[in-house]
């Protein structure tokens, strides 16, 4: 038990390291990245069938120029806005984003009822 505590202690101090030589980015999350570009966005929590909540991101543009973007395996809504993106490029051009973050994502929560 007591190594197990020493191996926590020493971990935190690793990550707290780490954090702090992250760039800004590294510590942002969707709504963060968005903000930083001048971006408003929406979140919405969408329930499935099965009980897991699943975000939902909207940056509002043209209803008639309206696109969903969903990423790949082991990624996140996060990667279509980091670093100034194509994603802020097509919100300046007015189109009306929707962004999901998927299960296979660790955003994906289940909810024990």
């Amino acid at each position: 038990m007591l190594v197990l505590c020493c191996l926590y202690i020493v971990r935190a101090d690793l990550i707290e390291e780490i954090n702090s030589r992250l760039p800004e980015d590294g510590s942002l999350n969707f709504t963060g990245h968005a903000t930083k570009y001048g971006l408003k966005t929406e979140q919405f929590d969408l329930i499935t069938e099965d009980n897991y909540i699943l975000q939902l991101f909207h940056i509002r543009g043209d209803r008639s120029k309206p696109l969903l973007l969903t990423h790949g395996l082991d990624n996140s809504a996060d990667m279509f806005i980091m670093r100034g993106n194509t994603s802020v490029a097509l919100a300046r051009d007015g189109y009306d984003l929707w962004f999901m973050n998927l299960r296979a994502k660790n955003t994906a929560q289940k909810i024990y009822i």
